[in-house]
């Protein structure tokens, strides 16, 4: 059976978060392992799927992964992404954090714009064809988890 757990955290870190539990039974002193994890920065909360009923939990903060929201825009013919912290040409890994069939999702998109303005408080705008592979137009904003794309 498998149980989930919504942990919060303060909205402060942009960095991403990931849960990991405590294995006392490997060698040689426990180990803490990754559970399924699903940072949502809008609400401040990770959600992780565990198949234990109890143990220690706790959260790790992940430097080379950042968390915020991604909406869309119609560029076409590519899986393409307009963001103010990354250099263009740069590759990024792009997992859909929302709740729901699309959670985990992810798509590999190339940096080739400057944007979104800082105002909007989003992360990064994913091209038409990126975010449709991912999410729901038609949810026009979502949580995502970014990370530099290394082959």
């Amino acid at each position: 059976m498998n149980y989930e757990l919504n942990i919060p955290y303060e909205l402060s870190e942009k960095n991403a978060k990931m849960a990991y539990y405590f294995d006392e039974s490997l060698e040689p002193e426990g180990q803490w392992l990754p559970l399924e994890s699903y940072d949502d920065s809008k609400s401040g909360q990770v959600t992780a799927i565990i198949d234990k009923p109890a143990g220690q939990i706790a959260l790790f903060i992940l430097p080379d992964q950042w968390v915020g929201e991604a909406s869309w825009y119609a560029w076409q013919d590519g899986l393409f992404a307009a963001s103010r912290d990354f250099p263009q040409g740069t590759r990024l890994r792009v997992t859909n954090q929302s709740a729901g069939e699309n959670r985990g999702k992810a798509v590999i998109v190339t940096v080739n714009d400057y944007g979104p303005q800082l105002w909007t408080g989003r992360i990064i705008d994913l091209d038409k064809e990126a975010y449709e592979s991912i999410g729901n137009l038609k949810g026009g904003v979502m949580p995502v988890k970014l990370e530099v794309y290394k082959e």
